[in-house]
């Protein structure tokens, strides 16, 4: 409930699972556009993958140096 909340702006509290969830989103969104680039973006696309999966499994745990990594390693991912 509470992430239906804040994903309907009836709630500004923010915290990093929240913010990792909107940056795994906003994430898969452009792997279509590195996709398309063919050769050139297969490099950046295993590497965002892979910045993926390590978000996934980090979000299972509740270390938080670990999850601000995480959180800036996302937000550097560029449109």
């Amino acid at each position: 409930m509470l992430d239906e909340q804040y994903r309907n702006g009836k709630d500004n509290t923010d915290n990093l699972y929240f913010a990792i969830h909107r940056e795994i989103e906003r994430v898969k969104e452009i792997i279509p556009h590195y996709e398309a680039m063919g050769k050139t973006g297969e490099i950046a696309l295993h590497f965002i993958r892979n910045d993926l999966s390590y978000a996934e499994e980090v979000l299972k745990g509740s270390d938080i140096v670990e999850l601000c990594q995480c959180l800036v390693t996302l937000k550097a991912i560029k449109d």
